[in-house]
């Protein structure tokens, strides 16, 4: 669809108080500049009266004085009758006015032959540069017309009017009107379409921020509704997680009712309900934290691994034992950043693993079918998610791999793209953008390399603690076991 038919229908320009305002201030501008000149030029005009009619000299100057006045009055007034519905007519009256006085020093001089008529054609030209529309710009020029004709009549008798001269003054006149009004016309035209344009400019970035506002509730809610849907997915397991302290915990109600009764001492049980208790208050602390997370911009130190125990607690429903293996010496390196935001990348990075995993023993257990129910080593051989770190001198890189069906390249480019998934119906696909937001507040990002079926590895860094960055610190980890820039091999099941 082109653009003149897409483009508003705006009417009249005079239906736009916009547009009105506009050209009246644009011939306020030329209105000033006009009567300056004039207001300058009238009486210096005396210099060549003097040369070309000496005898007339004193009556020209007078009448050149006469018409400064009203070119000086116009312009002090300027202010008073520009701002009101008087400009159009006064402002004709600025032009109508020099016109009349050179028509006027015409009939002083020779009439049709006198060199005043030149000033006649310059006033049109001027009209040309006021803004006026072709409506006014053709009555200002043939009402200049007609006073020519009149002094040509009132010097020599209507009889003048069959000389050549006459003829060839009226006719070039009349070419230099309809080229003022041709002017004229074209030029508001094209500054109306301009302002259209404009117009159409401002409703388009209207619609533009309305749209970006829009599509960052939209965003917003699709945010949510992702982190709503992530969290339904790991209320089983806290239920299940919260279940076994509270029965626990009502266990040793009962048992220590009976050592009540019998007179024996309470402490061992109180301590045992204390425990489970607590355990309960901790993972009611880890869903709150999960679902109303802290700023980005709100750093605390943590070690890395309660992040890590976190997230895993948050997917033992869905996590079969021994899924998970940590290397624990190097996740126990103190980090800066939002443990909370940095739970909820763990978790996902996880949850795709073990994800991953079953979509690859999914393909396995499809292909061994077609092979007559011979399954292969690949899918009885059990498949794990290592999660490590690799302290350096001023940041963790920490490792998330599993051993699932893996990516492409394709996918692997589009994998931190928002909205894209590759499980149907599953999630909308926001998981990966939203860890990779989350990274790049603390100053990096998700790196991913695949191979297909053969396993995924991410990738990301956390800044060290400030404390943990010191040659001290550094050797430290080193005697613990974690040396800078190398991870160590030794794993346990989660």
């Amino acid at each position: 669809m082109n653009e003149a038919t897409t483009r508003r229908d705006y009417g009249s320009p005079d239906d736009h108080e916009a547009f009105v305002m506009s050209e009246r201030q644009h011939r306020c501008y030329w209105a000033d500049i006009g009567l300056s000149l004039g207001a300058i030029l009238m009486p210096a005009g005396a210099i060549l009266d003097w040369f070309l009619y000496p005898d007339a000299f004193v009556h020209l100057l007078a009448g050149r004085l006469i018409a400064t006045v009203f070119l000086v009055a116009g312009l002090l007034t300027r202010q008073l009758w520009s701002a009101g519905k008087l400009f159009s007519p006064v402002s004709f009256l600025l032009v109508f006015i020099p016109g009349a006085f050179m028509c006027w020093m015409m009939y002083a001089t020779d009439a049709g032959q006198s060199r005043y008529y030149f000033g006649l054609i310059l006033l049109m030209i001027i009209v040309q540069m006021l803004g006026f529309s072709a409506t006014e710009a053709l009555v200002c020029c043939l009402s200049l017309i007609t006073v020519y004709v009149g002094t040509l009549v009132m010097a020599d008798g209507v009889s003048v009017l069959s000389t050549d001269a006459a003829i060839e003054g009226c006719f070039f006149l009349s070419v230099c009107t309809a080229a003022c009004v041709t002017v004229c016309y074209t030029y508001r035209k094209n500054r109306f379409e301009a302002y259209c344009l404009n117009q159409d400019l401002v409703e388009k970035e209207r619609q533009r921020r309305e749209s970006i506002l829009q599509l960052r509730d939209t965003e917003q809610q699709l945010v949510h509704s992702e982190k709503m849907r992530a969290i339904a997915g790991v209320a089983a397991g806290l239920l299940h997680e919260i279940n076994n302290p509270v029965n626990y915990s009502l266990m040793a109600i009962k048992v220590l009712r009976k050592r009540l009764a019998k007179g024996k001492d309470p402490s061992e049980m109180i301590a045992d309900i204390e425990e489970g208790v607590t355990r309960i208050s901790h993972i009611v602390t880890d869903l709150r934290s999960f679902a109303h997370p802290e700023q980005l911009a709100v750093r605390t130190d943590f070690v890395l691994i309660d992040a890590v125990t976190t997230a895993i607690r948050f997917l033992t429903h869905e996590l079969p034992d021994g899924r998970v293996k940590l290397d624990e010496a190097s996740l126990r390196a103190t980090v800066s950043g939002a443990q909370s935001q940095i739970v909820q990348v763990l978790l996902n990075l996880i949850h795709n693993g073990e994800r991953a995993i079953r979509d690859f023993q999914s393909s396995q257990q499809e292909h061994a079918a077609e092979r007559q129910g011979s399954e292969s080593d690949a899918t009885n051989r059990r498949r794990h998610i290592h999660v490590s770190a690799v302290c350096h001198d001023d940041h963790v890189t920490v490792t998330v791999a599993d051993e699932g069906i893996g990516m492409d390249e394709s996918q692997i480019a589009q994998a931190t793209q928002p909205y894209f998934t590759t499980r149907t119906g599953e999630g909308l696909g926001l998981g990966l953008g939203i860890c990779d937001t989350i990274v790049q507040a603390h100053g990096s990002s998700i790196q991913i390399t695949s191979t297909p079926g053969q396993g995924t590895r991410v990738e990301f860094e956390l800044p060290l603690a400030t404390d943990s960055r010191s040659p001290a610190a550094l050797s430290k980890q080193a005697v613990s076991g974690i040396p800078p820039g190398s991870s160590l091999a030794s794993t346990q099941n989660s």
